[in-house]
């Protein structure tokens, strides 16, 4: 019984620190938006593309990194061993998802209208950065 208290015991811990995750990473939106690094359209398209990518997997999508381009755009940045994963979310126009895996090279470009469903295609790259990976 000891083992399943402690998976339990991990499963609610890594919960815990994703919805902490998520806070900050609403929060550095937010804050981005006070500081007109880039416009609330821009950062509510992030945060909406975000719980697309997420519902996509059925929320067990670790929440990403985030940073704000000199033009205003939003990245959002996944990284796990090998694998790295983006979208860029434009202040103009679709977003565009990116993939690389380092160690084969394998290597991708996708444009992604947010507000569309997220593709089922591009699911399969997202497996890494999956709460249970």
């Amino acid at each position: 019984m000891r083992n399943t208290a402690t998976i339990s015991e991990k499963v609610s811990s890594l919960v815990l620190q994703q919805q902490e995750r998520s806070r900050k990473l609403e929060d550095f939106l937010s804050m981005a938006v006070q500081r007109d690094e880039v416009k609330r359209e821009t950062a509510s398209l992030a945060l909406q593309a975000w719980r697309t990518m997420r519902t996509s997997v059925n929320g067990t999508l670790l929440v990403p990194d985030a940073g704000i381009g000199p033009d205003g755009e939003v990245l959002l940045v996944w990284k796990k061993d090998e694998h790295h994963f983006e979208l860029e979310i434009l202040p103009e126009g679709p977003g565009e998802l990116f993939y690389i895996n380092h160690l084969s090279n394998d290597m991708w470009e996708k444009e992604y209208h947010i507000g569309d469903n997220f593709p089922d295609e591009v699911n399969s790259q997202l497996m890494p950065f999956l709460f249970y990976e």
